[in-house]
């Protein structure tokens, strides 16, 4: 039986140890540095909500997928083994690296350093504390991130003053100019006091900041395996098949490689899927040449506040709360915790 190690558990990985589950052609082994599986997407509403959402957010990997989690972070890769912290070495046949982004200045968005539930928890709570403390907040960063937090600012802090200070001359730069417009208009419906061009935003006396600029791919532990690797922005360089290049045994999927695909969850998790399945063709008893994998189509999904926002299609930008509904339901909590078969 060939071992595969998943490096990672984030929306890509954990799509691969799923599709893993079961078979008797491979073992995984899924290393991540946290305990647990977050569904990211929430832990900006976790901020103004922490009951809503915060705890049901996360889930223990061992709950998951068992035995095949080990705990550790990974500090370095051969060819088909990597080294851990502590220490330890894992022997794969291939390798799966989702190790994604992390926000360095904005721990909230994703978990930098709150290894386990409980300390993830008892970071929330304080960013409660500090949300319901503060007179006013200043976002930085007019990104979708930044665009969502302070439109969830604005929404459950009535009558508290919100500013958003984004160093370009529109949002959501990454999306349609339509799209920027709308995220402008939005903002300023809810009363944020919206600052483009802005380099040296500084808070008031009082002011709760969120720095949400300069998201950085989590890849320093290739750094030093091979100069072709990694880009100029260190992220992982995959051809087609989203192999690593130069490494014909490992693959990388998610916000880690410089793949011109969505960076967010559900493409993530359609990466992971593809590639496990990718794996297990070809450890089969009738190896099969995968088809490239397909830039998605997955709609961009931006609400703003309790009752505004807008998707990003395929075809065009559109309003329908229906569809944006489906992020802000409970931000994709259930959706998640039922695939990855948790109950409740």
């Amino acid at each position: 039986m060939k071992t595969v190690l998943i490096v990672g558990g984030g929306f890509a990985g954990i799509a691969a140890a799923i599709s893993f589950k079961g078979s008797n052609l491979v073992r995984f082994i899924l290393v991540d540095r946290k305990e647990y599986f977050e569904v990211t997407p929430a832990q900006l509403h976790a901020i103004v909500d922490p009951g809503a959402t915060g705890k049901r957010s996360r889930i223990p990997y061992e709950d998951i997928i068992g035995d095949s989690f080990a705990f550790g972070e990974v500090v370095g890769m051969e060819d088909r083994s990597a080294r851990l912290a502590d220490g330890r070495r894992i022997a794969f046949d291939t390798a799966i690296i989702a190790t994604g982004t992390k926000y360095p200045k904005f721990p909230m968005a994703k978990p930098l350093g709150q290894s386990t539930i409980a300390l993830r928890d008892s970071h929330n709570e304080q960013e409660h504390g500090k949300f319901l403390a503060s007179e006013s907040f200043l976002v930085i960063g007019g990104g979708v991130v930044g665009v969502e937090l302070a439109g969830e600012l604005a929404a459950y802090a009535p009558g508290k003053r919100v500013r958003l200070a984004h160093g370009g001359t529109r949002l959501t730069e990454n999306l349609s100019a339509k799209a920027s417009a709308l995220a402008l208009a939005h903002l300023r419906e809810l009363g944020v006091k919206v600052e483009l061009g802005t380099m040296d935003a500084r808070p008031d006396p009082g002011e709760a900041v969120y720095l949400t600029v300069s998201p950085e791919p989590a890849t320093e532990f290739l750094a030093s395996v091979n100069p072709g690797i990694l880009d100029a922005k260190r992220l992982i360089r995959v051809d087609e098949y989203l192999r690593v290049k130069g490494r014909e045994n490992w693959y990388a999927v998610g916000d880690a490689t410089d793949f011109p695909d969505a960076k967010q969850a559900a493409t993530a998790d359609k990466q992971g899927a593809y590639v496990a399945r990718a794996i297990l063709a070809g450890f089969g008893s009738k190896v099969r040449a995968p088809r490239p994998y397909k830039i998605g189509t997955t709609p961009i999904l931006v609400p703003i506040g309790a009752n505004r926002g807008f998707a990003q299609l395929p075809f065009g930008l559109v309003t329908w709360k229906g569809l944006v509904d489906i992020k802000r339901k409970d931000y994709m909590i259930g959706m998640f915790r039922k695939k990855l078969g948790i109950r409740g």
